[in-house]
């Protein structure tokens, strides 16, 4: 293992400790994910990813959402992905449908020549559904995108507007669906925005052991190399760790 995988790890499972839901007490909850898959014989292929989240509602009308992921991938023994990264956002509830938000993500990834993308932002939610077993959350605000590209050790940055969304279901009793959205586009040159979709299916084995497959999609308008392609799909499959 190398050590920047070893360092995402640690990073996931420190950001894992046991953590608290969406309710609006004092807590922590969270997750932790692993997938791996091996493939052996006319082509040799190893994956592993990893993922976890933690949670904290730390006073009735403020929470703090953490999230992180780790990816390697290779195949005949060359590297065919490496990336990783985590998004941190603070929620104030001021009102029962409205939320202001400030956060900070992360992005690392060389295949796409990011060295770094840091994109620290504020903005408001509005709780579009608010029940039971069905969340949706209409997000929009002003991001910073900072970048470090591997390949020319150049740094750029702009100011961006983001639109999004999060979605969450209750399928069954033991069956969750979750999605979550977001595009950044350049307030100066809008030809210039990325976006990426997250979908997530989750079906409880126990209490706190669930089997989970995931697909993400990310894509970038303007790569910094034209041979960069544009669009990542990735599909994942594994077990969480609740907590």
């Amino acid at each position: 293992m190398n050590k920047s995988l070893g360092c995402w790890i640690l990073l996931m499972l420190g950001l894992a400790v046991p953590a608290a839901a969406a309710e609006p007490v004092p807590g922590w909850t969270g997750t932790l994910g692993l997938g791996f898959s091996l493939t052996r014989g006319n082509t040799e292929t190893t994956n592993l990813s990893a993922n976890a989240s933690a949670n904290n509602a730390f006073a009735p009308r403020w929470e703090w959402l953490n999230s992180a992921f780790v990816l390697t991938q290779s195949s005949d023994g060359e590297k065919k992905a490496e990336s990783g990264g985590f998004t941190s956002r603070v929620n104030w509830n001021f009102m029962t449908r409205w939320l202001a938000y400030g956060e900070v993500g992360y992005l690392k990834d060389r295949f796409k020549d990011f060295q770094y993308r840091w994109t620290p932002g504020v903005g408001v939610g509005y709780k579009m559904i608010e029940a039971e077993n069905q969340k949706l959350t209409l997000l929009g605000g002003v991001t910073r995108v900072l970048t470090r590209y591997y390949s020319t050790h150049d740094t750029e940055s702009y100011t961006g507007l983001k639109a999004g969304n999060t979605f969450w279901m209750k399928l069954s009793p033991t069956a969750d669906f979750n999605q979550a959205f977001e595009i950044v586009s350049d307030v100066s040159k809008p030809s210039r925005w990325f976006a990426k979709l997250d979908l997530g299916l989750s079906a409880a084995l126990t209490q706190r052991l669930a089997v989970t497959f995931s697909l993400k999609d990310t894509y970038d308008a303007k790569p910094v190399d034209p041979s960069i392609k544009k669009n990542d799909l990735l599909l994942m499959a594994g077990l969480t760790l609740k907590y």
